[in-house]
């Protein structure tokens, strides 16, 4: 896969960050995977999130079937 320029999307994320709204992030589809659905946070919602859990031991069928997407 060609490396894609990052100008425009990083231009969006400035625009967005600076928005007089202060949205914390965007909900995006991955380019490699159109149903894959990625969150984009900014640091200023860094009080509003919390992880809940971790998963470290990740040899199970969830993880290699995502791998496989």
């Amino acid at each position: 896969m060609a490396d894609c320029p990052y100008d425009a999307p990083q231009a969006w994320s400035k625009a967005l960050f600076d928005h007089p709204l202060h949205p914390d992030g965007i909900a995006y589809y991955a380019r490699h995977d159109d149903e894959g659905l990625c969150f984009a946070i900014f640091d200023r919602a860094r009080s509003s999130v919390r992880e809940i859990g971790r998963e470290t031991k990740l040899d199970q069928d969830w993880f290699w079937r995502l791998a496989r997407r």
